[in-house]
């Protein structure tokens, strides 16, 4: 399909964040950049979300457009659309689903795995459900006049998965929901929402009769994840490697025997990142910008390093660490998931803080929440470590400055979909030090633009940290490989172009 006949193509995205309104994790940059990269690819994407309590009501403007009845629970309740644009982007739409009894609560907690959060996202999905509905009964009219009705629902994540069985259930007779088509992205397969049986009922009485539905029931609970994964036209996770990990029973989540089954309509798309957003030319939570420019073999990388060693001193200072501008400085940023990021591999690592002898100026900077047990373990770990800050926070200036100060962006993750922290350190100079699995084996090369290690152990984990701290010592290795980082091409450009195919693909 030409460029120039894109616009005709209408995507709705459904998720459970989008950045800057809402943002718990890397499913919030996504939301939040992936579907401008769509426009300028020539296709009408927006977003839909919940209107939750956190989303600042001053810092955005919202116009109500519709209002509307959702059943659940055998009850109706109101449910308001109100309709924003993107700060950085005046084109982009956004809905927003307002519901004061079920779609208050959220948007600061990632992966709370409750009952009430489940229920949560049951009914936003069968209020997209609804607004879809809407839409195509009444005319939201665009700047250019016409109403505007989604060919095909982008659906992200298990907090969307009952969508393509309610478009099914619910408005399987109605012509203007029989030509909508739905792919389904899997962003973490680990997470999968999985409910009491009774959610069948409280969402309509035909879904329980849906066979998808009849047969995941029979082990007594509804799995949201996999209803998203046997019912969408289309499925795609965030990078290619990811995309053959889950068919393997090291990855599955118990689901490869089924993810094999749709392997032909299973597509692994890397993810990117927004280099509007992420700039440190421009990055105004820096202690200091500094720009990036390569002419062939010539390059300004000297000017870069002078600036990034005055930002770490900055960064020391503020952390109580010594203050060297040659210290080896490593950073971790991350959600502190202890299935799959990587912290035992982490702990490991501070308790043999410095990780040799004669390594006196490497320095570790821990920055995350998550389990209660490993930020525990993590802040205990680092007591009494004169070269190692843990903080046991969510402070989204800070990370930028670890960013643009570290030498090293740890990720020893056991297992990574995409990972964005690898992506975003190379844009900022920062090489990253990855285990080769997922997103994150598709990112990095290693000795050219970062460090791999492929065996998940402590020791050859620490060692990939020595090895890395050895080639830190040979400044001209070091430049190469921090040019070569910072040349890499992560914008959603590339990204979005494969996601326009595979639309043209379940379209056609």
């Amino acid at each position: 399909m030409p460029k120039k006949d894109r616009q005709q193509l209408k995507v709705l995205f459904a998720a459970s964040e989008c950045a800057p309104f809402v943002k718990v994790g890397g499913l919030g940059d996504v939301i939040g950049s992936l579907p401008q990269a769509l426009r300028e690819q020539g296709v009408d994407a927006r977003v839909v979300i919940p209107f939750y309590e956190v989303i600042d009501r001053m810092k955005f403007s919202f116009l109500p457009v519709m209002e509307f009845e959702v059943e659940f629970e055998g009850k109706y309740h109101p449910v308001k659309a109100h309709l924003s644009y993107h700060p950085d982007y005046p084109d982009f739409k956004i809905f927003l689903l307002e519901n004061k009894d079920f779609l208050v609560k959220g948007g600061d907690i990632a992966f709370a795995g409750t009952q009430e959060e489940i229920r949560t996202y049951a009914f936003f999905s069968q209020a997209v459900v609804a607004l879809v509905s809407h839409l195509a009964h009444w005319s939201l009219v665009t700047k250019k006049g016409e109403s505007w009705v989604p060919d095909l629902i982008h659906c992200h994540d298990w907090h969307t998965g009952i969508i393509p069985q309610l478009i099914k259930t619910s408005y399987g007779l109605d012509p203007s929901f029989a030509r909508i088509k739905v792919v389904f992205t899997v962003h973490n397969l680990s997470y999968q929402g999985i409910s009491e049986p009774g959610l069948a009922d409280a969402l309509n009485d035909a879904l329980k009769e849906s066979p998808l539905v009849k047969w995941d029931l029979q082990d007594n609970n509804v799995d949201l994840l996999l209803q998203g994964i046997l019912g969408s036209d289309m499925l795609t996770t965030v990078s290619p490697t990811y995309a053959k990990e889950i068919l393997t029973p090291e990855f599955g989540e118990g689901l490869q025997e089924i993810l094999k089954a749709r392997e032909g309509r299973l597509k692994g798309i890397l993810n990117g990142i927004d280099y509007q957003n992420w700039n440190p030319a421009k990055d105004e939570r820096l202690y200091q910008n500094y720009q990036f420019e390569s002419n062939g073999e010539v390059d300004n990388i000297q000017s870069v390093l002078r600036v990034r060693s005055e930002n770490k001193k900055e960064l020391q200072k503020r952390l109580g660490l010594p203050i060297d501008e040659k210290a080896f400085l490593l950073g971790f940023v991350s959600r502190l998931d202890g299935k799959q990021k990587g912290l035992d591999l982490l702990e490991s690592l501070i308790q043999t803080f410095p990780p040799a002898a004669g390594e006196t100026n490497v320095q570790l900077v821990i920055l995350g929440t998550g389990e209660k047990e490993w930020e525990e373990r993590l802040q205990r770990a680092g007591e009494n470590k004169e070269r190692v800050s843990v903080n046991i926070e969510f402070d989204s200036e800070l990370a930028r400055r670890m960013f643009s100060s570290c030498d090293v962006i740890l990720m020893p993750s056991r297992f990574e979909p995409c990972g964005l922290p690898q992506m975003i350190g190379m844009r900022y100079g920062a090489l990253p030090l990855v285990h080769a699995v997922g997103g994150l084996k598709d990112s990095v090369e290693h000795e050219r633009d970062g460090f791999v290690f492929s065996t998940y152990t402590p020791e050859v984990f620490i060692s990939a940290v020595k090895f890395a701290y050895q080639v830190f010592q040979n400044s001209s290795k070091w430049q190469k490989m921090m040019a070569a980082a910072m040349k890499k091409d992560f914008s959603w450009d590339r990204s979005a172009k494969e996601y326009v195919k595979a639309y043209e693909e379940v379209i056609g």
